[in-house]
């Protein structure tokens, strides 16, 4: 039997050991990393929450294309008298300057003019207008109640006379109800006397219908000049705008709603949508994406009431994280620490007893960390001990720790832990070897 074979068959078991030794490595890594992922899930922050747009709210000064005012029926008188005492309505804000630019700062000031709400807060407000609509309204409930998310409705007075059980069943689900005019008109067309009477008689309407008076209104359209203000001043009212408009009302498609709705969406946004006005069921079928796309954001839905009452919170804490016990983490840290240890001697392989009495010096590691690299690649091992003359692996090493071999030094330069086997053999064919 001659050198070789006796060397392959020592070489043998080796193998086999070393192999076992990879198996119980990437075995006892795969734990760490199932142990290491069960603890960043049980610790996971909120998910991320894109930033808010500023809101760039301009009033809107192009009507839309249903300008003209849809007819009061004539058969349907307000109700003056209400049964049970209510509540009073907030009070004006006095004095009150003349400006309108003035007027939006004193508003603003009192929390009675909202465009967005509170930009640290992760909330949206879905807002719907035009309504109720006998057809569209009862879609767009079942759409909320199926998801429990909250929303305000701003509607028509006429239409609140005309249907009061819808707006009834959109108080009783915990939705609340805005003024949105008589009638829909461009109110800065109106005399005074005109804009307090369509704001007055919708307030008027809904507190005998739901027997609470509104504190939000929402000019038609969104265009408003100074009177307008100030007859809203005058009934308590807070002027809500908007900052998230994807024009619904002119029935671009459902997508392009989804789209222009995530996209505008960020904290404390309040979303205009349509419920009444024209076909709407682009919004209704739009409306479940809407709602799951801004959940799994990390948005929560809430009402105008929640989102005045949150203005001027601070940033919403994450929940505070389940505790791991401290024996999982002693753990965790024990297997990490094995871990660690088994590859720094997987690396450093079976054969670091063999050499370490030899290896003293600086350049003897260097040699030895190459040559237990170098072992690692068959085909290489048996090229570089062809050069040395070497009959065995044992005999190769040896010689190359007492310096009496000179290409291997130069193979130390490259064949450093992690490189690869093409890396090494360019190195040899580099210096001839």
């Amino acid at each position: 039997m001659d050198a070789q074979e006796l060397d392959k068959r020592r070489s043998a078991p080796r193998s086999r050991s070393v192999g076992a030794k990879r198996t119980t490595f990437v075995l006892a890594l795969c734990v760490l990393l199932g142990l290491l992922g069960s603890l960043t899930l049980a610790n996971a922050a909120t998910p991320t929450i894109l930033p808010h747009h500023p809101p760039g709210m301009t009033p809107v000064v192009t009507l839309r294309a249903a300008l003209t005012p849809q007819p009061t029926p004539t058969t349907i008188k307000t109700p003056t008298t209400n049964k049970t005492p209510l509540p009073a309505p907030p009070a004006p804000i006095m004095p009150f300057p003349a400006d309108v630019q003035q007027e939006i700062a004193v508003l603003q000031a009192h929390d009675r003019w909202l465009t967005h709400g509170n930009a640290a807060q992760p909330e949206v407000a879905l807002t719907f207008d035009d309504g109720p609509n006998p057809y569209y309204t009862p879609r767009v409930l079942a759409v909320l109640q199926r998801y429990h998310v909250p929303a305000t409705f701003f509607c028509v007075g006429y239409l609140v006379a005309r249907y009061p059980q819808l707006v009834r069943q959109e108080q009783v689900a915990g939705y609340v109800v805005g003024d949105h005019s008589w009638s829909h008109p461009a109110l800065p067309l109106l005399t005074p006397s005109q804009i307090r009477r369509q704001l007055s008689r919708t307030a008027d309407t809904l507190q005998y219908v739901l027997g609470v008076r509104p504190t939000f209104f929402r000019p038609p359209y969104g265009i408003y000049d100074a009177q307008v203000l100030v007859q809203a001043n005058r009934l308590g009212l807070t002027v809500v705008m908007w900052n998230d408009d994807p024009r619904d009302w002119s029935q671009p498609g459902t997508k392009e709603i989804i789209t222009q709705v995530l996209y505008q969406a960020g904290n404390g946004s309040i979303i205009l949508l349509h419920d009444g006005g024209g076909n709407r069921s682009q919004t209704v079928a739009a409306l479940p994406t809407i709602i799951t796309s801004l959940r799994q954001r990390g948005f929560t839905f809430v009402t105008l009431e929640e989102l005045v009452q949150h203005l001027h919170g601070k940033r919403a804490t994450s929940p505070t994280p389940p505790k791991v016990p401290a024996i999982i983490v002693l753990f965790a840290c024990s297997l990490l620490a094995w871990a660690w240890r088994r590859a720094s001697l997987l690396c450093s392989g079976w054969r670091a007893s063999r050499i370490s009495s030899h290896s003293r010096s600086n350049s003897d590691a260097l040699l030895y960390v190459s040559w237990c690299c170098f072992l690692e690649h068959a085909d290489l091992q048996r090229r570089v001990l062809g050069q040395l003359g070497a009959q065995s692996t044992e005999a190769g090493l040896k010689g190359i720790v007492r310096g009496s071999h000179h290409p291997i030094p130069r193979l130390s330069i490259c064949c450093l832990p992690g490189l690869c086997a093409q890396c090494c053999a360019h190195h040899l064919e580099a210096h001839g070897i």
